[in-house]
């Protein structure tokens, strides 16, 4: 499902600004465009932005946009488009946390770093390009995000079981493939493997170490997040609301993620 008109025109103006290279697109918009998920809507567009950390909220303002004063990474357009802004510092090769000044607010950027190198092209008007975080790399976000504060992320831990179960739903010759090699396997989880599969080539160890930790807990029954079945109340019908048969995916995503490189 395209990006919707008036998340195209906010998009404009920004890489006008810092170029197609330091403008992703992330959240639910991005989901939207690789899976076709209409039903996933929301009033805001998520964006990561790398131009100069201590510039871009004079860019913004001087685009006529509006800042938050309680939540300092949302903003509005002149338009009336809320948007999700997340500065990253080009000059760090892996972003940390986000401290935002004058707030006890906190932010972890782990993922940002895959997300921005394995970011995908998309056609705002035939000339001007945008950039937008890849399948994979959203998952990625969505895992981070949900160990950041994993109290009210309850739409972060949906999201995931959704694509655990329609990873490939747009690829259905690899899907095909991957059947074909593992006719054993319950095909219903070939698209949590190729996740697994995927995140694994493009994750650096820090990333790594996240996506262990989510499945560490995930997979622990006894652990206070209780990740499966808060995922299954409200996820994809594949997993028919059962916290086992969700299990059973990400079992399938560790197989493909500690699947050995050649």
């Amino acid at each position: 499902m395209p990006l919707q008109p008036s998340e195209l025109a906010t998009l404009q103006p920004l890489i006008e600004l810092w170029g197609s290279d330091h403008v992703l697109v992330i959240g639910a918009a991005a989901l939207r465009h690789h899976l076709g998920m209409s039903w996933r809507t929301t009033q805001d567009l998520d964006l990561a932005v790398a131009p100069s950390p201590r510039s871009y909220q004079k860019a913004l303002l001087d685009l006529g946009w509006t800042q938050d004063a309680r939540i300092p990474h949302a903003w509005r357009t002149q338009r009336g488009v809320r948007v999700d802004i997340i500065p990253v510092d080009s000059n760090q090769p892996q972003p940390g946390r986000l401290e935002w000044r004058g707030q006890d607010r906190t932010m972890n950027l782990t993922g940002l770093r895959c997300a921005f190198e394995t970011a995908l092209e998309i056609n705002l008007d035939g000339e001007a390009v945008a950039k937008i975080a890849s399948l994979a790399s959203l998952g990625l976000l969505k895992m981070s995000a949900f160990l950041d504060r994993p109290g009210d992320r309850e739409q972060d831990l949906h999201d995931l079981g959704f694509l655990l179960a329609r990873y490939l739903e747009h690829d259905e010759a690899r899907n095909f493939r991957l059947a074909a090699a593992s006719p054993e396997t319950d095909h219903q989880l070939l698209p949590a493997f190729a996740f697994g599969l995927d995140l694994a080539r493009t994750v650096d160890p820090k990333e790594r170490e996240l996506v262990m930790e989510f499945l560490s807990q995930g997979l622990d029954e006894s652990h206070p997040a209780t990740i499966l079945p808060r995922m299954a109340r409200a996820t994809d019908p594949a997993w028919s609301g059962d916290p086992n048969r969700l299990r059973l995916g990400w079992l399938s995503f560790r197989t493909g993620f500690e699947y050995p490189r050649s």
